[in-house]
Order: structure tokens, then sequence, then C-alpha cells
């Protein structure tokens, strides 16, 4: 839960490590994660007041790291753990509106989240420059906006062809984000041994983007499908043995 800890002090990491700063975030947050769902049962809003809190404390949380060295800006539990709080916001209102309000919000939340997430990343910077540390909340407000929307059916109908390729990418992105470095660095030094033409550094995006996305289902494949189905036969309810008169039928 510290990889990250470490990295800022040292201001090193393996290449091929470096995307594991993010689990310490993550895994610090769900160590918490169960704890406050069973206090859900003694206090039912408690749960969702603390992800609301956490969800909209990243501004306060980015003017904390305000002085911090760039990795420790990037890396810090703070406005990670902020992040992750608001999807688990997001969860919990796909589930709690009600059928009615949650249709007619849908195109509202699909067009203001897809506007939020193309400004950002279009031109960050003049984001940053015009909200400052609300910049994080605001973009991570936008991805759950979409993502509701998306829940939803949003785009679905119109759009199942054209986002065909994206939920794949959606689907195996952790599997990706994981393993992506080991296509990355062969990648660079190859491309640094071909003489480092910047003038066509973007055509070498489009192999490894593509690799990494065949390394990401060759992951997903042979490891996580099958710790999965290991983890719920270990862990699942077993089933009662029918017997008597059930057994017969």
């Amino acid at each position: 839960m510290h990889l990250n800890l470490y990295e800022a002090r040292t201001n090193y990491l393996p290449p091929n490590w470096d995307v594991l700063w993010s689990l310490s975030v993550e895994e610090l947050f769900y160590a918490a994660f169960p704890i406050l769902c069973l206090l859900g049962g003694r206090v039912p809003k408690l749960p969702g007041l603390v992800f609301a809190l956490l969800a909209l404390s990243s501004p306060f949380a980015e003017w904390q790291i305000r002085n911090a060295s760039d990795i420790w800006q990037d890396e810090a539990y703070g406005p990670g753990i902020s992040a992750i709080a608001m999807g688990v916001c997001a969860a919990l209102l796909a589930h709690r509106m009600t059928p009615s309000l949650f249709a007619r919000l849908t195109p509202w939340l699909g067009w203001a989240g897809s506007l939020g997430v193309g400004l950002y990343l279009i031109d960050g910077h003049v984001v940053w420059l015009t909200l400052g540390y609300a910049t994080p909340l605001f973009f991570t407000a936008s991805c759950a906006a979409l993502l509701l929307a998306f829940y939803n059916g949003w785009g679905k109908a119109a759009g199942s062809r054209f986002l065909a390729w994206p939920r794949q990418w959606d689907r195996l992105s952790y599997e990706i984000y994981l393993s992506h470095m080991f296509v990355v660095m062969p990648m660079v030094h190859l491309f640094k041994a071909t003489g480092e033409n910047w003038t066509l550094g973007w055509v070498w995006f489009i192999p490894t983007l593509g690799l990494s996305f065949c390394l990401g289902v060759l992951v997903d494949r042979f490891l996580s499908r099958p710790a999965d189905r290991w983890l719920l036969e270990k862990s699942g309810p077993r089933r009662p043995q029918p017997s008597g008169r059930i057994a017969e039928i």
C-alpha cells in the first residue's frame, strides 16, 4: 500500500512496475470499503455520505499537495481516493434513482459528461487555468455522468457499432493498464534504435496501442478469467444437493 510513497521519496521505480503505484491507492481505499459497508447496516446512509464527502474532497486534496514533488502530485492518496469515491457514488446513484427520473436525466448526463471529458482532453491546461484545484473534481464528475448515461443505455442503439471497439477497451482496461508497459518499453527502445524520427513519432502509437490491446486480451484470457472462476468456486455459496422427491423430479 505504499509503493507510490516509495517512488515519491526515491524518484525511482522500474518502468514495468511504475503502474503499480495506483494499486497502492486502490488497496488503501478497499481496505476501508468493507468496514464502511458493514457500518451501513447500523447507519444506512453513512456509507453514501462518506463516499460523497470523499468524492467532493478532491479540491482540498489537490490544494494540500500543491507544493509537493511532481511524482507525489500525480500519485498521492487523497486525489486518487477521491476519484474512486466518485465512481462509488455513481454506482450508488445508478441503483437508487427511480427508473423514470433516471430515464429523464440520462440524455443530460450523457451530453454533459461528453462535454466535460471532451474539454479536458482537448485542452486540459486551459481547464486547469480556469478551475484550478477543482479541475480533477470536474473531470471525475464528467466521467461519472458519462458512465451513468451509458449504464442506462444512452446512445446504445445509434452508436452500437461505433462504440464496439471502445467497449472492448473498457472491458479490458485493467488488463491493458497493468501490462501495457511491457509493450511500451520495447517500442521505445526500437524507436531509439531506428533514429528517433520525431516527425513520424505519432506513427509508433498505432502498433503500440494494438499490441497493448492484444496483450490485454491474453492477460484476460489466461489470468483474469481463470482467477475469477477459481475465486468464485472457492468463495461462492455451495448449492445444496437435492434429495427425496426433488431429486426424482
